[in-house]
């Protein structure tokens, strides 16, 4: 799993790197994370699957993107002072 979470960054990173020279502002990205957050917790609920499940996916979910964003702000971050 620490190769997972190791491509996932590595793959933020660079999303976050275009996203940068295109000029998309942070504060846009990171309104666009707390959208996702807000649509996944229904989606996840309303699923057919036990209670425990649905927590576990939530979990994960919400940790994934939360890795994502520290990563795609790091690297705007990055941008911007270079």
């Amino acid at each position: 799993q620490v190769d997972d979470v190791e491509r996932l960054i590595q793959i933020q990173h660079t999303v976050a790197e275009v996203h940068a020279r295109i000029g998309i502002p942070v504060e846009i990205v990171e309104m666009g994370f707390r959208v996702l957050k807000k649509i996944l917790y229904p989606v996840i609920f309303s699923s057919d699957y036990s209670a425990a499940e649905k927590l576990q996916v939530y979990h994960f979910s919400i940790n994934s993107i939360d890795i994502a964003m520290e990563v795609m702000t790091r690297a705007f971050t990055f941008s911007d002072s270079s």
